[in-house]
């Protein structure tokens, strides 16, 4: 069980020095691009693509997103603080509903799933949370918006 003990190399470096404002945008800039490779993978999860084509690149994408989570800072500034816990909290979201949607997939009962992949519509709410908290972070930053 050597795998469960081995460390993740967390490419979401935050610097001691890096503000954690800009470090917070770095992420979530990042994780916004993985919601469209997310909703094409539950997409395909919806059409009832094959498990084995589905699986390597939604683990990856599950990986990433809690990398992502794992690199969130803990700002001192209260109202920063409170966006790194909605950031915190959509990642997580975004993990889960990918392993559930997968696990979904898998069941070998399918009478008992079938509505619930017909349901499956993308991230929702909380993919459009992280945008407009990309959006923000990025005008506070000065920069155009993305």
């Amino acid at each position: 069980m050597g795998f469960l003990h081995r460390r993740r190399a967390v490419e979401v470096e935050i610097r001691a020095a890096e503000d954690p404002r800009d470090a917070l945008r770095r992420i979530v800039d990042q994780a916004v691009l993985l919601q469209g490779l997310a909703e094409d993978l539950l997409e395909g999860i919806r059409r009832r693509r094959s498990l084995a084509e589905l699986a390597r690149p939604g683990g990856a994408l599950i990986s990433r997103f809690c990398d992502l989570r794992a690199a969130v800072p803990q700002p001192a500034d209260p109202q920063l603080r409170a966006t790194a816990r909605i950031v915190c909290e959509t990642l997580d979201h975004h993990a889960l509903m990918l392993s559930y949607s997968l696990a979904l997939l898998g069941d070998l009962r399918p009478e008992r799933v079938q509505q619930q992949l017909d349901t499956l519509d993308g991230l929702g709410p909380p993919a459009e949370r992280l945008r407009a908290i990309q959006h923000e972070l990025t005008r506070q930053a000065g920069y155009a918006a993305p």
